[in-house]
């Protein structure tokens, strides 16, 4: 049993019986038109509208793609248009990186998104989200061809990104903000190097010089009196060994999750 919707009056919408569903994805040769209501109450998952909620006629900006798209709840990754519409109209585009106040690492996770863990997932399951990335001819395996990682390492799988304990930088474009652009590598197996999307690069300090004792390297000068002879020792300083495990900006943490639908 499936229900659309009119309006009786101008207050709200009533939503009244159909013996039939309209048919999914939507045609253009259909008579319904966008802003369309429909409420499906399938309540296995091998029904059309599945799972049961309330959806809404689409097209893209161009009107050359239609679809009905799932309003609530928003569960399932095949009821959402393929082409990504919901993007067209305000929503978040598939392959959008947000930082997310919770640890979702075993639940809790918004619907629609996945957490950014480095796990091997589906390309078929995964569709929308493959492709947004690139697809097999472009970037979809930038963070990893799903041979590596969590989840099932198997032919026809990519990986998601994985932030775990790491920090984002924009891509350079050939721009010389990042120098060392040339010289980025694959994460894990499969991913993108160089100045490409999902490629690494470790931490690094940047180039620079302590003047030393001559006859000790492991002296450097205290500050401001240049090199001295080496009889001076008054104005030298064994720093030996400080700091701790990295080297990092104040952060705190966050979960990263990726929209897939």
């Amino acid at each position: 049993m499936a229900y659309e919707g009119k309006s009786p009056d101008s207050d709200w919408i009533q939503m009244n019986p159909r013996t039939t569903e309209p048919s999914f994805p939507a045609t253009a040769s259909e008579a319904y038109k966008e802003g369309t209501l429909f409420v499906s109450n399938d309540t296995t998952a091998t029904g059309t509208f599945y799972p049961p909620g309330l959806y809404v006629r689409i097209r893209n900006n161009t009107g050359t793609a239609y679809n009905w798209e799932i309003l609530t709840p928003n569960t399932n990754a095949t009821q959402i248009n393929a082409g990504n519409l919901g993007a067209e109209f305000g929503g978040v585009p598939c392959g959008t990186i947000l930082p997310f106040a919770k640890d979702v690492s075993s639940t809790g996770l918004p619907t629609g998104y996945l957490l950014c863990d480095g796990s091997s997932i589906s390309q078929t399951s995964f569709a929308t989200l493959f492709t947004a990335m690139g697809g097999s001819t472009g970037g979809g395996e930038a963070f990893g061809d799903g041979t590596t990682g969590t989840g099932s390492a198997v032919s026809g799988n990519f990986n998601l990104p994985d932030f775990r304990g790491l920090f984002m930088r924009g891509m350079a474009h050939t721009s010389t903000a990042d120098p060392d652009s040339g010289t980025r590598t694959a994460y894990i197996t499969g991913g993108q190097t160089v100045d490409n999307v999902g490629s690494y690069q470790a931490d690094e300090y940047k180039n620079h010089t302590h003047p030393s004792n001559p006859n000790n390297p492991g002296d450097i000068y205290a500050s401001g009196t240049g090199r001295q002879a080496a009889s001076y020792y008054g104005s030298l300083i064994n720093t030996g060994a400080s700091g701790g495990n990295e080297t990092r900006p104040k952060n705190i943490y966050v979960d990263y999750i990726i929209r897939y639908l």
